[in-house]
């Protein structure tokens, strides 16, 4: 059946309306106003805004200045393992360059047993700043 202006009096279901046909109540269409109102009712989607909040805003404001200390103390030692590494990384390089411009098989085998004891220093001093690390980080977590 139509209505006076022609248009067709059946009414179609909105497919994200929770009731699916059924007459929606006074709150339910005054929220959808609401909604629309803040976030736009034009043609063009418009994003919702984001929360900015982390998984940690639970923890009370009584605790904020441990986990302020905390996040800048694991920055300052991921700072300093990087630099280490980066050490690390540049001395194996060369010492990669310096096994290849070796042709003596018993020079380059000495020379392979003075970079391996300076790998295992390496590996062990990485090991002590990491321990130290570990021990800065218990003081300020608690």
């Amino acid at each position: 059946s139509q209505n006076q202006s022609g248009a067709s009096s059946k009414k179609r279901s909105n497919p994200l309306r929770r009731s699916y046909g059924k007459k929606a109540s006074g709150k339910s269409s005054l929220k959808a106003a609401a909604i629309r109102s803040i976030y736009g009712g034009g043609s063009m989607p418009v994003e919702k805004p984001r929360r900015n909040k982390s998984r940690t805003d639970f923890i009370e404001s009584d605790f904020g200045d441990y986990r302020d200390a905390a996040d800048v103390l694991r920055s300052k030692h991921n700072q300093i393992m990087l630099q280490l590494l980066e050490e690390e990384h540049r001395r194996e390089i060369d010492r990669e360059a310096q096994l290849m411009r070796l042709t003596d098989p018993d020079a380059k085998d000495q020379l392979q047993e003075k970079f391996d004891n300076e790998r295992l220093a390496a590996s062990q001093k990485i090991a002590k700043v990491k321990r130290q690390h570990e021990v800065e980080m218990a003081k300020v977590v608690g």
